[in-house]
Formats: structure tokens, C-alpha cells, sequence
């Protein structure tokens, strides 16, 4: 059964009972409303007048004008459902009421039900689509919506094909007590509060609901998807209701009676639903193939062949075609991709536009086309076909004019709220996700040591200098006079201290194209830090006809093989070593991400903004982006990584597009990651096997991992084995730190990995209680990040007895003021009980700092804060 709703639905096991809901709520409405429509549709013209449409369509766009209007200041205090809830029963009990007034023949009674019949028509359109869009994002929506809109149109089929048997079998005015009822049952069902609460993206239902005229102006010129969606608002309500005009003259033309006309209804309405149901199946999947903006299309298209059509042949057959034609472009390609545009409105005019384009705008779009169908009542309808060609150009040209403004729309609505990064960064910025490295101390400029010549044939063997400040200096020669001879070196120092490999990216960079062959050939095998620094170089270097696709496709790979890991690691019990080496596995993934991010922004200059923004509510747009920009062969690897579906769909889609591996359970998936390249996640998987379930099952592995190179894999080795023997084991000490120090507010949003580099780079102490960690007039030196205990603030040695000024904690840091200032100490820093500081050195730190910016960020926001407690905060 759950490969039925997968496979087949493309519906996951968390959206299991969302899109149940939703779609018996979309199936009971319009079933209700289809065989009502045909009672309603038939009476009108053969018991009021086909000539009256006109006129009643230009009231029911007032009417509408006027509830709608009222209807949102009441959503200034209710959710959607609610309002729903409420509109549902009070048509049901209206309804009722009018059978009555049918059966004792009020003619005024169809205007009535006219009137209802549409209004319903808008207000569905706006809050039964707005619910489904607070239940579902912009990426659920593209798999979800085609399936309610599936619902709709069976509902519509079961419903259509009700008609000719309700009305052969008993009073047709009977279709308005059955309508009523099957209506109070969905008002309760909905008043209930069966469909949940809406999702965290969704605005409140106060949100955005008021906006100014004069405001709109400026959001269609800011904003292309709005202006497109207005048109969407009100060019197709300016056609349907000329079609639907159309469409009644020349039904009302080809059958004499009532009883005839509402069972043509009925059966054509039912076969045209019933076909659009086969065909949805396919159909639906064509804006995926084809893009949204592509997809839209094919709703002008369609109406342009359908009033050209009419405008040759005007009779019941080619009305027909043209009928079955718009609804299936309407339900199949149309609907949903106008439902999946909403989402990627701008915050700002986001639920204002949903309720206004849906609302206001589709009933200017009917009032004018009323007034159009009432100025031109005496005129031959090929009139009316002529002034249709018109609009539907206009509209063709709009979509043309959106389809081609689509790339620039998202990313207007991705980067609302982020910085502009391309004022942010200068030309030769660089960016990279550091990964942890070996830090050495930065050693200063030897003064003993001679200064690379400027010849660039001189300076190639200071390349190899010991000296960081002569590597940097020969590196800088080459910038300026780039000689081939040099990229092989140059190449090495991508992976040197960060002052020599900056230099180096400049002098790669300068070389351009004669440095490609040797940095593409390297990039694949290359360490990450290494591969970040080619692919700096490359964009920089304005290599545009670097190909990805390789590098890209191995990343995915190894990205896909971590989530089939850690999707068994997830299926096990609580374990704090699975837990932590899931958490590492993660982080990887997200290493991973960024370099492949970073390959694309060599060729496609937004990727900066589509990696930043994916941490952010914009998800969604970012994959509709990605899938825009990049060419068919990038896109299916990188989108269901950063898609908003489960890890498993995650991994089953890698699984068709990649040989990844699956593991069959956790024994295979550990052993699998114990052979990782990557040092710690060795350590992490050896550290589990002999926490989680240790047993003879891991001594291979486990005997194997104590000759790593790595000094850390083999202490978690050693930890395992003797585990797994049925021995005591003490925790790993790198392991152990590590859980630790993440905890800590310094190391906030910093991986595993980069931590386990800065606990490696500095040295721990411990503190007894009285020790004098820091003292007055003492020169900055060194960083104490506070591990356990706790540490007073004092003025001086007399003030030690007393309570201190302020009191540090785990978490909180000694000596960054001084650093940063190269000032002495004031104050006096003793430990007030037993604990443990992790010592940094000043240069160090600084390098550090480079290589991991999350630190300056932390530090910045740690002495912010001592600002603010000592009550000092516009200093």
C-alpha cells in the first residue's frame, strides 16, 4: 500500500492523511455543485432567458465585489476554514430554503440560484484553494495540487452523470435538497477542524489582507509574477464568461426543452469531466516536464485556437470541442500552475495578492466582460468571438513576456530578507565552506629571509620557501607576471595556511585559461578545501566553459550514499553515538551542497544567492530556480537533495539516477561508513559500534580501524574492540571533548568536524578554585574559552574574599577585548571552583577566524552581550 501512495501518487507517508482530507473535501464539494450546476444552468435559460446573462453576471460581479469584501474583513479575525465552514452551511440552508420558492414556481428563484451558483464559483476559487495552499509549500503543492484538482473533476463526473437520472427519475428541483444537504454535511465536517492547522509558511489570516491602490502600481512593476498573476486574475474571466455566453446561444439553439437541454448537460458535462480524469493523469505531468512558465502557456494558446475555431464554425460541435478543450487545459495544466505561482509571491503582497487576484480582480474581469457582452447585446456574436481573438493575443504576449522573466521573478522572491551579496562581495571575493583543516601557527616574516625577486623564473623555488611570508610574497609575483611553470606549485598551496592560499587563488586566477587542464584534472580527487580553492579560481578566472557535470555528479553520489546511511542510522533506537555521528553525516551532506553550489556559481552567477537561501523559508523557490537555470543533466541530481520531500523519496530517487548503495541495515551501514575517506566519520562509526549494541558482529571492522593513520579512528577503534570483547572502555578523549564543547556558546553553528579542529588547535587546562586565570596589566595573549567551572570578575587582589563584579560560565570567553584591542587586562579573572578552559593563542585565533567566520560572528555576539549586562549598550 505504500508503494501505491508513493509510487503511484507521489504522495509520502506524512501527507498521507493531509491529502485524504483535502481531497474528499474537493470531491463532496463539486460533486454537490456539478449535478446542482446543471439544475441551475438549465432552468435559468429555458425559465428566465438566456437573453438575461449578460445582465445577471454584471449584478453577480457586484454582488461578489460586495461579499468578498466583507468576507475578508471577517478573515481579519478567522482562518480560511472557519470563513469556509461558515459561506458552506449558510448556502446549504439558503438552498434548502429556495426549493421551496422552485417548486411554487417563483420565476425570481432562478435569478437566485444564478446568482449563488457563481458566487460560489469565486469564493471556492479563493479560500478552498487558499486552505490547500496553508497546508502545502510551493514544492508539495506541484505533486498535491494535481491530485485535489483530480478530486474536483471526479466529483464533477460523479456529479454530471447524477443529473440525467435525478431528472428522469423524479422532480429536478429535487437537486436542490440533495445539493443542501450534502452541503451541511461538508460545513460540519469543515467547522470541525478535520483539516488541521495551517503550515508554518502560511501568512496569518490578517496578513497582508489590506493594501492601498495606490500600492499596486509599484508591486507590478517591482514584481513581474504579480503583474502576471493579475492578468491571470482578470484576462481568462474576461474570456469565460463571453465563452460561457457563447456556449449557452448555441445550446440554447440546438434543443427546444428543458428536459433535453439539462440532460445534454448532464452527459456531456459528465463524459467531458470523465475524459479529463483519464487525460489528467498525463497531462498533469506536462508543466513538470516543461517548467511552470513554459506550462502557462497553454491555457492562451488554447483559447486563441478555440475563438479562432468559433470564428470559422459556429455551431454546437466546435462549442463542444472548444469546452472539453479549455477545461482540460484549465484543470489539468492551467489550475495547478497558477495554485503553485501563488506561493512564490514576495512575502510582502503574498497573501494580499491571493485574496485581491482571486477576489476582486476575477470579478472586475467578469464585471467588464458583462458590460462588453451588454454593449454589444444587438450585434452578431462573431462580434463577440473577434473582441475574445483580441484579448487572448494580449494575454499570449503577457505569458511570453512572464516566461521570460520567470528566473528574475524567484529570485526577487528568494532574496527578500537576505543581503545582496553582489554589493556584499568585491570582484575577487572569495567563498567557501571551510571544512575543518590542520591549523598551524602563522609564522611571521622571517627577517633573516630574502625577499623573492620579481622574476618570476627566480621566484619559483621560494614557492617551496618554509617561511609563510616569502610563499605569500613569491605567490604575489605570479600574480602579477603569471608563468605556467608555476600552477603546479601554486596548486599546493591551495591547501597551505590561509595568507598563501589567498595569494595563490590571485595568481591561479591571473594565470586563466592556461591553468584550467591542470586544476580540472585535479578537482575531482583533490581534499575539499582544495577543490573549494580550484573552483574559486576557475570562476574568478571567468572560465565559463568549465563542465560541472562531473564534479557535480560525484558529489551527488557521495551525498546519496550518506542518506542511505543515515536513513538506517534514523531507524534505530535512541543512541547518543548514532545520534551523533547522524548529525556529522549531515553536516558532510551540507559540506557537500555548498561545493556543489559553488561548482555551479563558476557558470551561473545566481548560485551564491540559491545556496544561502535554502536555509531560509524560500526553499521552494529555490528549487523552482535551480530546476530553471540549470540544464536537465544538473538539475535531476541536485533537486530532490534540496527538495522538501523525506529523506527515504530523497534516496530512492538518488537510487535511479545513481549506482548509490543501500545498506541493508545498520551492520552493513557502519562498515560502510568505517571505510569513509573521511577521518571522522571513521572515528564517529567505530565510537558507535562499540557504544550501540557492541558485539562480536564489529571486530573485523573494528580490528582493522586500530592501524588507521588517523590517531583519533584509532582511539575510537580501540574503544570498540575492547567493547566489543565485553571490556571496560573509557570514551574516546577526542570524542569525548567533542561532546562537550559543542554544547558551548563560542562553537554555536559550527559542525562536528570544525570543532574537533579548534579543541585540536588549542590546549586544555584545568582550574582549581582560587587560581588567578587572567590578572591586571597582563599583555593579551591568549583566548580562554570557559569548559566547566566558573570564573569572578574582579577589580583587584582585596576584592578576591567578595562577591565578584560579574560571574563567566561554561560557554562564555577571557581575553577577546584584550586581543582585539592589543590592550593589557583590567580586571582580575579567578576560578571560583574546579573547571576547565580551553586555551587559544592569539595568532592562531586569527587564523582561526579566517578559516571558520561563524567564530567572529559568535565572539562578536558574546561581547555584545557583556555590553548590553554591564548596561553599556551604545557603546
Amino acid at each position: 500500500m505504500q508503494g501505491f501512495w508513493q509510487r503511484v501518487l507521489n504522495i509520502f507517508p506524512q501527507e498521507r492523511g493531509l491529502a485524504l482530507r483535502l481531497g474528499l473535501v474537493f470531491l463532496g464539494l463539486f460533486l454537490a455543485v456539478a449535478f446542482w450546476r446543471n439544475y441551475v444552468d438549465s432552468a435559468f435559460i429555458k425559465r428566465y432567458g438566456v437573453q438575461e446573462m449578460p445582465f445577471m453576471l454584471l449584478l453577480n460581479g457586484l454582488l461578489t465585489f460586495a461579499i468578498l469584501g466583507w468576507l475578508g474583513r471577517l478573515g481579519r479575525r478567522l482562518d480560511d476554514v472557519r470563513l469556509l465552514s461558515g459561506f458552506v452551511l449558510a448556502y446549504a440552508l439558503m438552498v434548502l430554503g429556495l426549493y421551496f420558492l422552485a417548486g411554487r414556481g417563483v420565476s425570481a428563484a432562478y435569478a437566485v440560484l444564478f446568482q449563488l451558483l457563481y458566487l460560489q464559483d469565486s469564493v471556492l476559487l479563493v479560500y478552498l484553494w487558499n486552505i490547500a495552499s496553508d497546508r502545502c509549500d510551493p514544492r508539495q503543492g506541484r505533486r498535491l495540487f494535481p491530485l485535489f484538482t483530480a478530486a474536483q473533476v471526479l466529483g464533477t463526473v460523479l456529479g454530471n452523470f447524477l443529473t440525467h437520472p435525478l431528472q428522469a427519475a423524479a422532480d429536478p428541483n429535487l437537486s436542490l435538497v440533495l445539493f443542501g444537504l450534502a452541503w451541511l454535511g461538508l460545513g460540519l465536517y469543515l467547522a470541525s477542524g478535520a483539516l488541521g492547522p495551517a503550515q508554518a509558511h502560511a501568512a496569518p489570516a490578517s496578513a497582508g489582507q489590506s493594501m492601498p491602490w495606490s500600492r499596486i502600481p509599484g508591486l507590478v512593476r517591482t514584481y513581474p509574477v504579480v503583474r502576471f498573476l493579475l492578468v491571470l486574475g482578470l484576462v481568462p474571466n474576461l474570456l469565460l464568461p463571453i465563452f460561457t455566453y457563447l456556449f449557452s446561444v448555441i445550446a440554447n439553439q440546438a434543443f427546444a426543452n428543458e428536459a433535453d437541454l439539462m440532460s445534454f448537460l448532464g452527459l456531456f458535462r459528465g463524459a467531458m469531466s470523465l475524459a479529463i480524469f483519464v487525460a489528467l493523469a498525463v497531462a498533469s505531468r506536462l508543466y513538470s516536464r516543461l517548467g511552470l512558465a513554459t506550462a502557462s502557456l497553454a491555457q492562451p494558446v488554447c483559447f486563441s485556437l478555440v475563438f479562432a475555431g468559433l470564428g470559422l464554425a459556429f455551431n454546437i460541435y466546435l462549442a463542444a470541442l472548444g469546452q472539453f478543450t479549455l477545461r482540460l487545459v484549465q484543470q489539468a495544466i492551467a489550475g495547478p500552475v497558477n495554485k503553485v505561482l501563488f506561493g512564490l509571491v514576495p512575502t510582502e503582497a503574498a497573501r494580499w495578492c491571493r485574496v485581491f487576484v482571486r477576489g476582486t480582480v476575477v470579478k472586475i474581469g467578469v464585471l467588464l466582460s458583462s458590460l462588453v457582452m451588454m454593449l454589444l447585446s444587438e450585434a452578431p456574436p462573431r462580434l463577440l468571438v473577434a473582441v475574445a481573438l483580441v484579448l487572448s493575443a494580449w494575454w499570449l504576449a503577457e505569458t511570453w513576456l512572464f516566461r521570460r522573466r520567470y528566473q528574475h521573478s524567484l529570485k526577487q522572491v528568494i532574496a527578500a530578507g537576505l543581503p545582496d551579496y553582489d554589493r556584499l562581495l568585491p570582484a575577487n571575493a572569495g567563498y567557501h565552506l571551510a571544512d575543518p583543516v590542520e591549523m598551524e601557527q602563522p609564522s611571521p616574516a622571517n627577517e633573516d629571509s630574502p625577499a623573492p625577486p620579481l622574476d618570476p623564473a627566480q621566484a619559483l623555488p621560494f614557492l617551496d620557501d618554509p617561511d609563510l611570508a616569502v610563499r605569500v610574497q613569491a605567490a604575489q609575483v605570479f600574480a602579477r607576471s603569471p608563468d605556467p611553470r608555476a600552477i603546479h606549485r601554486l596548486l599546493i598551496l591551495l591547501d597551505d595556511q590561509e595568507a598563501a592560499r589567498r595569494a595563490a587563488i590571485e595568481a591561479l586566477a591571473a594565470a586563466g585559461p592556461a591553468a584550467q587542464p591542470l586544476l580540472t584534472g585535479a578537482l575531482l580527487l583533490a581534499s575539499p578545501r582544495v577543490q573549494r580553492g580550484i573552483l574559486e579560481v576557475l570562476r574568478r578566472a571567468g572560465l565559463r566553459d568549465f563542465d560541472p557535470l562531473p564534479f557535480v555528479g560525484r558529489q551527488a553520489l557521495a551525498v546519496y550514499d550518506r542518506l542511505a546511511a543515515l536513513a538506517v542510522l534514523q531507524r534505530q533506537g535512541p543512541s547518543p553515538s548514532l545520534a551523533l555521528l547522524a548529525t556529522h553525516l549531515e553536516q558532510v551532506n551540507q559540506r557537500c551542497l555548498g561545493l556543489i553550489f559553488q561548482a555551479l556559481w563558476v557558470r551561473h552567477a545566481d548560485m551564491r544567492l540559491m545556496y544561502s537561501a535554502l536555509r531560509t523559508a524560500q526553499t521552494a523557490a529555490v528549487v523552482e530556480l535551480v530546476e530553471s537555470a540549470l540544464s536537465l543533466e544538473l538539475a535531476r541530481y541536485l533537486v530532490p537533495l534540496i527538495d522538501t520531500i523525506p529523506l527515504a523519496a530523497k534516496v530512492d530517487k538518488g537510487r535511479r539516477l545513481l549506482p548509490v548503495r543501500q545498506p541493508a541495515g545498520l551492520v552493513e551501514a557502519l562498515n560502510q561508513l568505517a571505510h569513509a575517506a573521511d577521518p571522522l566519520t571513521r572515528a564517529l562509526a567505530a565510537f558507535a559500534m562499540g557504544q550501540y549494541q557492541p558485539g562480536p558482529q564489529w571486530l573485523p571492522t573494528a580490528a582493522a580501524l586500530l592501524f588507521d593513520d588517523d590517531q583519533g579512528v584509532r582511539w575510537a577503534a580501540t574503544f570498540a574492540a575492547r567493547r566489543c570483547t565485553g571490556r571496560e572502555a573509557p570514551l574516546p578523549e577526542a570524542i569525548a571533548h567533542m561532546d562537550k564543547f559543542k554544547g558551548l556558546k563560542i562553537f554555536a553553528g559550527l559542525s562536528l568536524a570544525e570543532i574537533m579542529a579548534l579543541v585540536q588547535l588549542g590546549r586544555k587546562v584545568a582550574l582549581d578554585a582560587g587560581q588567578v586565570v587572567l590578572g591586571a596589566d597582563q599583555p593579551p595573549a591568549d583566548l580562554y574559552v570557559i569548559v566547566e567551572g566558573r570564573v569572578g570578575l574582579y577589580r583587584g587582589p582585596a576584592d578576591f574574599g567578595q562577591a565578584p563584579m560579574a560571574e563567566l560560565g561554561a560557554g562564555d570567553v577571557l581575553g577577546a577585548v584584550g586581543l582585539f584591542t592589543q590592550s593589557p587586562t583590567r580586571l582580575w579573572a579567578v576560578a571560583l571552583e574546579p573547571g576547565q578552559a580551553l586555551v587559544i593563542k592569539g595568532n592562531e585565533l586569527e587564523e582561526a577566524m579566517l578559516l571558520y567566520p561563524q567564530i567572529a560572528v559568535n565572539l562578536c555576539r558574546h561581547l555584545a552581550s557583556r555590553l548590553q549586562a554591564a548596561g553599556l549598550e551604545q557603546a
